[in-house]
């Protein structure tokens, strides 16, 4: 699976605004639509179900606002958590391509990392020895 980092970001973004565009929908309801609601002189069956359904609806308004709140907290870590992970698989990547030429008694040559699907990835050596792989291969292969 291959995950779109601007795509998460754009979605982060997107929530953030949903959640303040609810946030001000919720003021406005909350301060406007309660507050007359609660003032008003009615009298009778009407007024309760009337009260009853803007505390109701202001209610809903402040849950998905919330709601939408969670949501773009949980897409904006999931986003600089990828973000952190990329790196760092980018940066152990291009270490394990550069090998250890001052490795004694002989260069370390470099390591091949490539995709193995389903967000994996697969090192090899880039040198094949009958010895087998050298213990910073395995080291590399064990740290990817």
């Amino acid at each position: 699976m291959t995950i779109d980092l601007a795509k998460l970001n754009e979605a982060a973004t997107e929530w953030k605004t949903a959640a303040e565009e609810l946030a001000k929908l919720h003021g406005t309801v909350r301060d406007g639509l309660v507050k007359k609601s609660e003032a008003a002189r009615w009298e009778g069956a009407n007024a309760t179900v009337t009260r009853e359904f803007v505390r109701s609806a202001a209610k809903e308004v402040d849950d998905l606002r919330r709601e939408a709140r969670s949501i773009h907290a949980v897409l904006a870590d999931a986003h600089a958590e990828l973000t952190r992970i990329q790196k760092r698989a980018k940066e152990l990547a291009d270490e394990a391509r550069q090998g250890d030429p001052a490795h004694h008694p002989e260069p370390d040559p470099g390591l091949l990392v490539s995709d193995a699907g389903g967000g994996r990835v697969r090192v090899e050596s880039s040198v094949c020895d009958a010895k087998g792989p050298s213990r910073r291969t395995e080291d590399m292969v064990n740290t990817m």
